[in-house]
């Protein structure tokens, strides 16, 4: 549960933003796979088209570096999709953080009662936004004084 309070502070905006990215990372990785796999394939049909006996050590090669590369392929999807869901998390972390405080600080304002200086966390994005704020309601930042 410290994890979804800490990193999911808006779920479902940050789950839909990780799965399409997820989903257009997949989209990349079978369209090179399939240019990959095109490519094999003529390599297998020109092996053919000069004579070569089925068990001819080219054909062998060729599936033999098939293999490597399709298991570095996959190394390499499996990497970028943990970097990829990290990043993402990260990152829209910063960017909802700022959306949520700013929700929170304005149902804390009230009528009559003393309105206290919005600030953001350190590396949010919208930086600005604190001081926008809070001049345009007349507080006073504690931290420009």
């Amino acid at each position: 549960m410290k994890f979804r309070t800490k990193f999911l502070i808006y779920p479902k905006f940050q789950i839909a933003l990780i799965v399409t990215n997820l989903v257009v990372l997949a989209g990349m990785m079978m369209a090179v796979g399939l240019a990959i796999h095109r490519s094999y394939d003529y390599l297998q049909s020109e092996g053919m088209a000069v004579g070569l006996a089925a068990d001819h050590p080219y054909f062998r090669f060729v599936t033999l570096q098939s293999k490597v590369v399709y298991q570095s392929l996959g190394v390499a999807f499996a990497c970028g999709l943990i970097f990829s869901i990290v990043l993402t998390l990260l990152l829209s972390q910063r960017l909802v953080g700022p959306i949520i405080r700013l929700r929170e600080y304005f149902r804390s304002v009230t009528p009559g009662t003393e309105i206290k200086p919005l600030s953001f966390r350190k590396g949010d994005y919208f930086p600005d936004l604190p001081d926008v704020i809070n001049r345009a309601l007349g507080c006073k930042d504690k931290n420009a004084e």
